[in-house]
């Protein structure tokens, strides 16, 4: 019997950082890197970011200095493109720190398996980068750079990214939670149980204002972003959980452990921009609190993973 253990993570820009406090509790909780304990690791827009530099080796805690040295820059409001037809964000700065950390990397140099969402807008349909493919054959095989900004390409907020004549925009328009695309790649390479941890990067609890609900365009911008991350999340969350349990019960054995890890967002404004200084300072509390509640799933999950 093959088993895969499995990390997902879920978009929401600066959000990352609430989910990468959680993963530096994992780094603590796990004695081997990361890359080595899962099988497949999957991310979309931010945690595809945090994916890829995890299956190349980089540690949970190098990621998060790198989001708090980096990430206010990225997300530069003294420099925002104003225009209707111009994006949010320069994406300048942004494509230097993917370069100077992905380098001159490809698909093939992961050390684990990465499914990463994206969506070639091109074409009009969902795009998933994978490094088994890539390895398989060359056409399938993609810079890292290019793989990184086309699953983190917010529309409205950085310009969409060019590959082979296709363009590309945010994965997380179409899947911002990839747990069900990594599990059913594991299923198709024959693994017979899954172990899986999920990791979200938080919802808002904020109930919406009549104000905003009877609101046109303008008063839906903000909150539709975040009822399309909120909700996409708990469908598929809702979907894996129905799916284990219905397994369960129909073929007298367990499919495998799935175990998700909600972040919460009580201190910080839960923007997926707001890299302000107060709110990064805010976005670590979340990330703490949410490392804290979830401290027990995360060792109940290493102690029934190994292998």
């Amino acid at each position: 019997m093959r088993t895969a253990n499995i990390l997902s993570i879920n978009g929401g820009g600066i959000r990352g950082l609430i989910a990468l406090q959680q993963l530096v509790q994992l780094e603590k909780t796990i004695p081997v890197p990361l890359h080595e304990h899962f099988d497949y690791i999957a991310g979309t827009s931010t945690g595809g970011i945090i994916a890829v530099f995890l299956s190349i080796g980089y540690k949970p805690s190098e990621l998060l200095d790198i989001y708090l040295e980096h990430g206010d820059k990225i997300f530069d409001k003294r420099f925002l493109r104003l225009g209707l037809l111009r994006t949010k964000y320069n994406d300048e700065y942004f494509n230097k720190v993917i370069n100077d950390f992905a380098k001159d990397k490809s698909l093939k140099d992961c050390k684990t398996s990465i499914v990463i969402p994206s969506y070639n807008a091109t074409k009009k349909e969902l795009k998933l980068f994978k490094s088994d493919k890539a390895k398989e054959e060359n056409r399938h095989n993609y810079s890292l750079f290019d793989v990184v900004r086309s699953t983190a390409s917010a529309p409205s907020y950085f310009k969409s990214i060019t590959i082979r004549n296709d363009y590309y925009i945010d994965g997380g328009l179409v899947v911002n939670n990839p747990v069900m695309m990594v599990f059913l790649e594991a299923l198709k390479e024959g693994f017979d149980t899954f172990n899986i941890l999920s990791f979200s990067t938080g919802t808002i609890e904020e109930p919406l204002s009549t104000s905003i609900a009877k609101g046109g365009a303008i008063n839906w911008a903000k909150e539709s972003v975040d009822i399309l991350l909120t909700e996409m999340d708990q469908t598929t969350h809702y979907t894996m959980t129905q799916l284990f349990d219905l397994f369960s019960v129909l073929n007298k054995k367990r499919l495998g452990m799935y175990i998700r890890c909600d972040s919460y967002i009580e201190k910080s404004s839960g923007k997926i921009d707001d890299a302000s200084d107060e709110n990064i300072f805010r976005m670590n509390l979340d990330g703490l609190m949410s490392a804290t509640r979830n401290k027990d799933k995360m060792m109940t999950y290493y102690l029934n993973s190994i292998k």
